[in-house]
């Protein structure tokens, strides 16, 4: 008898695990049709494809945000405004009148409307997990002020790390309890600890993201930037490409007002990385995305380094070399390199 109940409970998570990722995947996939969608000016589609994958699970704060900016500037459609915006508002957004007015052409019925979602709804986040998250934040960003945000002592990086486990095996983490800007706070440490070659964050971070409590995009970038790190302390004459995720500063940065794009020199292995995620999206369908991101400048869908010297002067020289160098591989036709100027945020 304890057998038989020990298959059948075994049987049933095994079930459910199954059906979790068989719903992630689905749920990338309607993000990534969407997101597509979008870039190819069909926002009807893109509407349906949001529809779609906020059915399989909560969504990840990029995700609804791109939801509510896709109707707020792009359809104008009030009734998904409204939604959208009470979903933000209970998930700790605030200030959605006033952004709203700095950032589109002010229809004042829309203005009016965000005005009352705000005064009606509040959040519901947990703010005892947001206080956590923000105590991680501080007592790491604490330990290094005055020592450089790059100073490591192996006992205090430990102990953050520790702190970072215990909550998320305290809490629930999505963005109806952390909020849609909260759990951005560990970004400051986990960069931190990759500089230390440091793999305990990511390894937490992937088996939530596989869980699908947490989206992709942190872990895969920090993966790769410790790739990179890596590779930088081999000391080699030239870098290598650490043929992560594709979504590290190795592969995507900015100088000025210029975007640059490297490809991966092995393009089907990184895509085989993401697709283990559960991820549809390719790097050529990211490539896309954030080449019309950066020119259209509606979404805010990725984050790229700013790479800078500090001398103005030093970064347009080194911007200017970089697209001579890339102008002169296309017209040998070589074209693993691309640049586009953004469009003014």
């Amino acid at each position: 008898m304890r057998k038989t109940t020990l298959t059948l409970i075994l049987l049933i998570a095994t079930v459910l695990c199954f059906a979790q990722k068989s719903s992630l995947k689905k749920y990338y996939y309607w993000i990534n049709q969407a997101e597509l969608a979008i870039c190819d000016s069909d926002y009807a589609t893109a509407n349906a494809c949001y529809d779609k994958a906020f059915s399989l699970k909560i969504p990840f704060a990029k995700d609804l945000f791109s939801a509510y900016l896709l109707n707020l500037k792009l359809i104008h459609d009030v009734d998904k405004i409204e939604t959208y915006a009470k979903y933000l508002v209970q998930c700790g957004d605030s200030e959605l009148p006033e952004r709203y007015a700095g950032e589109c052409e002010v229809d004042s019925a829309i203005y009016k409307l965000l005005q009352s979602v705000e005064a009606s709804c509040h959040s519901l986040c947990d703010t005892a997990l947001q206080n956590r998250l923000d105590e991680i934040l501080e007592k790491d960003q604490s330990y290094r002020h005055g020592r450089g945000l790059n100073a490591f002592e192996d006992s205090m990086n430990r102990a953050i790390i520790d702190d970072i486990k215990l909550l998320f095996n305290t809490y629930k983490i999505n963005i109806q309890t952390t909020g849609i800007h909260h759990l951005y706070n560990l970004h400051a440490p986990a960069i931190h600890y990759v500089y230390a070659e440091l793999h305990d964050l990511q390894d937490l971070f992937k088996e939530h993201v596989l869980r699908g409590s947490i989206d992709a995009d942190m872990y895969m970038k920090l993966e790769d930037e410790y790739l990179l790190m890596i590779a930088i302390n081999k000391a080699t004459d030239e870098l290598e490409d650490p043929n992560g995720y594709g979504q590290g500063q190795f592969y995507f940065y900015r100088i000025g007002g210029t975007v640059f794009i490297t490809y991966p020199t092995n393009i089907k292995m990184v895509n085989r990385h993401r697709k283990a995620l559960g991820l549809s999206e390719t790097f050529e369908d990211l490539v896309k995305k954030v080449s019309w991101e950066y020119t259209h400048n509606i979404m805010r869908w990725h984050s790229i380094t700013i790479r800078s010297s500090g001398d103005e002067n030093e970064d347009n020289a080194e911007k200017e070399n970089l697209k001579k160098e890339i102008d002169e591989e296309h017209a040998a036709g070589d074209f693993h390199r691309m640049y586009f100027d953004e469009s003014v945020r």
